[in-house]
């Protein structure tokens, strides 16, 4: 063969996979051809991912039977930051960290540099069933029965209903929509959470960076945008700018744009910026937002370093919904936070009660290696945090999912 190749596996949030995407965008500038099979690869790029405990299960798994390939491993992410021994326990070679991407020419050193591949404006896609079955020039007779499995997996995938994120038309990342994504880093420091040690701290793309590649995307008639970062909300703080001056700008470029869905808008900037917020909403133009408050009991929010009040939260969502009704909120719930009580669980029932939130994610406590949560007492049983998410799910009608 050639040409060399390469095989990618992802883990994680919608970022990372918009990273995949780049860098494959990368590889395949510099001649290399991607294949599903890991065997035939000569590089095995595994994105790893700490958040959960199961996702970094999964990357770990991954890079453990990449170890059985031939081709050179690749590990790049946030789970080396996160959880450092972890990894070195199966791999001991360098691997990359999230905020270092632009390092990634060290590894590869091809022809062809990071820097100069655009960011992606989508996230990577698994290989079509097209390119993962090699059809050969054969007998008829031979030919048919391929044709029949790839016409059986285009009508399941025609049937099958769409499903973002998880759910049957969910609110969140849908790969469909143009994405921009708008900065890297976060400037929080919540006490449950080491991702910053992985990404760093808040770096915003200028204003006409991010309306650059706006452009290029409308002149492909793509009007519907994804805003995507991890620290959605402090957008421009570094650069002297501000995630409204940014949507405004966003929507002042063309008047089909809608904005369908805004990533990890922490309740502090909603907060610190309601009235901008509330006349964008006006507009009607912005569908979707996530925003995570994780917890209803202001003593539990303190514990989190999640600075926020829940009632002035409140008052602000339920004017942007009066405002635009047919806005879609979603957020996220950590149940078993360390010291949490029963108490702690009726008031953050109640808020999510009167914040008629569309969609909820209850992710069960887990407790990451490092984080100043590992040192706040008492620790909440596996067994009773599942019984409190149990008790969560029978009190709230509204669509939501479990994250244990």
């Amino acid at each position: 063969m050639g040409y060399q190749q390469f095989t990618i596996k992802c883990f994680g949030c919608p970022r990372r996979d918009v990273d995949a995407e780049r860098i494959a965008n990368y590889l395949v500038a510099n001649g290399l051809k991607r294949t599903s099979s890991d065997e035939e690869a000569d590089y095995l790029v595994v994105i790893t991912c700490g958040l959960t405990q199961k996702q970094a299960n999964d990357s770990i798994n991954c890079i453990v039977d990449f170890q059985k390939c031939k081709g050179r491993i690749f590990v790049y992410g946030c789970l080396p930051a996160m959880d450092p021994e972890k990894v070195k326990a199966v791999y001991q070679d360098r691997v990359l960290l999230t905020k270092d991407i632009e390092q990634l020419d060290d590894f590869f050193n091809l022809p062809i540099k990071f820097k100069d591949i655009p960011d992606a404006n989508k996230a990577i896609q698994p290989l079509s069933y097209f390119q993962k079955i090699k059809i050969k020039r054969e007998s008829i007779i031979g030919y048919l029965p391929k044709v029949i499995e790839i016409l059986k997996h285009r009508l399941y995938s025609f049937l099958k209903k769409p499903s973002v994120e998880g759910l049957p038309g969910g609110i969140g990342f849908d790969n469909k929509f143009f994405t921009l994504r708008i900065a890297e880093g976060c400037a929080g420091s919540c006490s449950y959470c080491t991702i910053k040690k992985a990404i760093g701290r808040v770096r915003s793309k200028p204003v006409p960076v991010i309306l650059h590649e706006l452009r290029a995307g409308l002149l492909k008639k793509n009007y519907r945008i994804n805003i995507i970062s991890s620290d959605t909300g402090a957008y421009g703080v570094d650069i002297g700018s501000s995630l409204p001056e940014l949507l405004s700008a966003i929507l002042n470029e063309n008047s089909k744009i809608t904005i369908e869905f805004i990533q990890d808008l922490h309740p502090y900037w909603i907060c610190r910026y309601k009235e901008e917020m509330l006349k964008l909403i006006e507009t009607k133009r912005i569908k979707s937002i996530l925003t995570a408050v994780q917890s209803g009991d202001e003593r539990i929010l303190r514990l989190m370093n999640r600075h926020m009040e829940i009632n002035e939260f409140t008052c602000a969502i339920r004017q942007m919904k009066e405002i635009y009704p047919q806005l879609r909120l979603r957020t996220q719930v950590i149940v078993g936070f360390p010291a949490e009580t029963e108490e702690g669980v009726d008031a953050t029932i109640t808020f999510l009660k009167k914040s008629k939130f569309d969609e909820i994610d209850l992710f069960a406590y887990y407790e990451v290696k490092g984080a100043d949560s590992e040192n706040i007492t008492p620790k909440v049983p596996r067994d009773i945090i599942l019984q409190r998410i149990l008790r969560m799910e029978k009190s709230l009608n509204v669509a939501h999912r479990v994250i244990t």
